[in-house]
């Protein structure tokens, strides 16, 4: 039967069944579903009204739609509360796994917000006689986003001392968080030896390797094993590259290319992505990205210092994009000068997003991390 004649109902039911045949990250699948929650209302139905936006939802978390995704939890979690006759009261809690770490990434969230998800998350699962270890897991994560390392590590040995369920996360990706907690201890040791069953591939899921490898690129540069850490620059790039869930892993790579002074291969994969910049909404988000740009333009004027920029097409085409979205028109033809005055824009722009994050957070976590690049660049 041809779409335009089903009803309402049928017609959601279908859109979300053929949204299935599309990977997380495509317009095709968000479309399709943002048709489903129309056809959705016009229904009637709350269960089917639900379902569209719980599929939207789902697929908002892994494309990196960051704010729509708080949307749709709010939505159903509402919806959740007030229809308990109509909504199984445990289909909230695997998205409030997924939607708790989002919230410190954004400055507008404060504090008590944060503590409030964390606290009525925590009274779901109870209410379930459910293990507490998703809830202590992702209290972990939160504190290690804002940079509070003692509380990520005390709550992460409270999560794994409580007994696994249907509500963990899978075995890849509690090995993950646990080997880049490591790195983000600066435990680089440790963290390329607990990292080898995702490298050798016996522990991998629909994120893992993907989030580790840049970071086991991290840890191995750190140590001095830069050929080991090249090597896993083109299939952590190809495994990141069409989703803009990783788009801080991106950036991560960029920064990595102009530690190597490949300037050009970071500004391809810069100019490339800068769509991204614009469209994410998370501010961690944003100032990750921004800092990998910052670096780059570092990095390009430490090079011409004391000479001329030459012209070259991949210079040319950072700084027009650059320009386009920071809304700085070339008042000169020195490149020279064009470099410097976005190095400003871009470093003003990320020191504020820095700052606001920091002000919520109540430490210098992400004003440290500015002025510090994931791959640490020697200028020449």
């Amino acid at each position: 039967m041809a779409l335009e004649n089903m009803t309402e109902a049928a017609l959601a039911r279908s859109l979300i069944s053929q949204s299935q045949e599309f990977d997380y990250g495509s317009s095709e699948k968000a479309d399709l579903l943002d048709r489903a929650i129309v056809a959705a209302d016009r229904s009637g139905s709350v269960s089917l009204q639900f379902d569209a936006r719980h599929e939207r939802m789902t697929v908002a978390v892994f494309s990196g739609e960051d704010e729509l995704a708080l949307a749709m939890y709010a939505w159903c979690q509402h919806i959740t509360d007030t229809r308990p006759d109509i909504i199984d009261q445990t289909s909230i809690l695997w998205p409030s796994k997924w939607i708790l770490p989002m919230l410190p990434e954004f400055s507008r969230i404060n504090q008590k917000q944060i503590d409030a998800i964390a606290a009525d998350m925590a009274k779901r699962y109870e209410a379930q006689n459910l293990s507490r270890r998703p809830v202590y897991a992702k209290r972990s994560e939160v504190y290690s986003i804002q940079g509070n390392m003692r509380q990520a590590r005390e709550f992460w040995d409270k999560a794994i001392a409580e007994p696994r369920d249907g509500y963990a996360d899978c075995a890849a990706c509690e090995h993950s968080y646990a080997v880049r907690l490591l790195a983000q201890e600066g435990r680089y040791e440790e963290m390329i030896t607990a990292a080898q069953p995702i490298l050798d591939g016996h522990l991998s899921c629909s994120q893992v390797p993907h989030i580790d490898l840049p970071q086991i690129m991290l840890a191995k540069y750190a140590l001095g094993r830069k050929d080991e850490a090249r090597e896993l620059y083109k299939r952590s790039y190809r495994l990141i590259r069409s989703n803009m869930e990783y788009i801080q892993l991106v950036a991560m790579l960029i920064e990595f290319k102009v530690a190597e002074s490949e300037m050009k291969d970071a500004a391809v994969v810069a100019v490339r992505h800068l769509p991204w910049l614009v469209q994410i909404k998370p501010d961690k988000l944003k100032m990750q990205y921004m800092r990998a740009l910052h670096c780059l333009l570092l990095a390009i004027a430490d090079n011409a210092e004391g000479k001329t920029l030459r012209v070259t097409e991949w210079l040319k085409a950072l700084l027009d994009a650059l320009e386009t979205v920071y809304g700085t028109a070339p008042d000169s033809a020195d490149l020279a000068h064009r470099v410097k005055l976005l190095t400003s824009k871009v470093g003003e722009a990320g020191l504020t997003i820095a700052g606001n994050l920091d002000a919520r957070n109540a430490n210098d976590y992400f004003t440290r991390q500015w002025h510090a690049p994931a791959f640490t660049y020697v200028a020449p």
